[in-house]
This record gives structure tokens, sequence and C-alpha cells, in this order.
């Protein structure tokens, strides 16, 4: 199961990249999972790590002919903007995927989820 995003990190934590000691910005890892499990980044280091993505991992894309631009650039952009616009302002939503209960935080969700009657136990 993957799942892992960079997502902001609004704590006063350290980067936990070696010899940085500048504020972390950003989390590493799963949005619904322990926070103390998350990589911490800083704004240097995670875009450091962008730069420095292999070519085998990103994602194959095709040219348009009629333009140089990737097809729906335009439309993921936009949604980049909305989501930073509801992430300030607090209106970001965690549903739980059995059940659709929404929460404010990923620790919410999680905690919800450890005890959620749609999902299934493990024996």
């Amino acid at each position: 199961m993957a799942g892992v995003t960079l997502f902001p990190c609004a704590f006063d934590v350290p980067c936990d990249a070696f010899a940085c000691s500048k504020p972390a910005r950003w989390f590493v890892g799963r949005h619904d999972g322990p926070l103390n499990l998350c990589f911490k980044l800083c704004q240097d280091c995670a875009a450091s790590l962008v730069a420095n993505i292999p070519q085998e991992l990103l994602p194959q894309t095709t040219v348009s002919e009629s333009s140089n631009e990737v097809p729906n650039q335009e439309q993921a952009e936009e949604a980049v903007q909305v989501e930073a616009q509801e992430e300030a302002a607090g209106l970001r939503n965690y549903i739980c995927l059995k059940c659709g209960k929404a929460y404010a935080s990923p620790q919410r969700l999680a905690a919800h989820m450890r005890a959620c009657k749609a999902v299934p136990s493990h024996e």
C-alpha cells in the first residue's frame, strides 16, 4: 500500500537531513499515519529532493502534438491552487474510506480508523 506524499509541516521541528538544522517545512510520509514516523525536510532539502528525482521514478508523459505543454497542465495547476487555498483556510478534510466521515486532521482520521466499525478486524 503506497500513499507516501509530501505534506506541510506546521510544527517547530528540525530537518532530518544529515547536517541540516533548518526548521522543517515538509513531512514525507502518509497523511493518515503517525507524524513521528514521517521524515521531516526543510524547504531547501525538499526542493533538492524534488530536483534530483531519478528519471525512472518520474511519470511517463506524452507531449501533445499541437503544443509543447503536457496535457491537462492547466487543470493540474488549478488543482494545486485550490488545494493550497483549502489548506490555508483550514477546510482540508480527511475522509474515512470505509464509513465516509470527514475529519479536520490526519491524526483524527487515524484515531477514528482504529475504532471504525466499518473497518474489518484483522484476524
